[in-house]
């Protein structure tokens, strides 16, 4: 690591999904960043879901780590938008694919990050085309049935 931060100048670690990682872990990412940091700029990047947030707020473990966090975060996913660029990206036709009650059915507020509403997005689009139909709320309503 020192080696790293000596030829690169300036490390940046990302730690994705961090949400998932243990109090004691988080915490020991102050001595890291003390250790490593002394000599040579190191940053650390959390990245993860608002529970992170909410988990770093109420642990005691965490107040000092969270004293030395800048904290920033991404308005809501605008569901519609996101589904909309990826299926003009792939060089689909909106109007084909989706009716307007499916589409409205999956934007919903809190249908969750962009991974998941990727995977529903593609467990709907299968199921309509199983049938031939377009992407309909009565189809998505039945996959997120059977995914339940």
């Amino acid at each position: 690591m020192r080696d790293a931060l000596r030829t690169a100048g300036h490390v940046v670690i990302v730690l994705d999904d961090a949400h998932l990682i243990s109090s004691p872990t988080l915490s020991g990412l102050i001595a890291l960043h003390e250790i490593c940091g002394v000599f040579e700029p190191l940053s650390i990047a959390l990245v993860g879901l608002p529970a992170l947030l909410r988990h770093m707020d109420r642990e005691p473990l965490l107040y000092p780590l969270r004293a030395r966090t800048a904290r920033l975060t991404t308005p809501g996913v605008d569901i519609r938008g996101y589904i909309t660029d990826r299926v003009r990206r792939a060089g689909g036709d909106m109007d084909a694919i989706f009716t307007r009650d499916g589409l409205a059915h999956l934007a919903l507020p809190g249908a969750g990050v962009p991974v998941d509403i990727a995977h529903r997005v593609a467990a709907v689009m299968d199921a309509a085309a199983d049938v031939r139909e377009k992407v309909s709320a009565p189809v998505v309503r039945h996959i997120e049935k059977e995914a339940a």
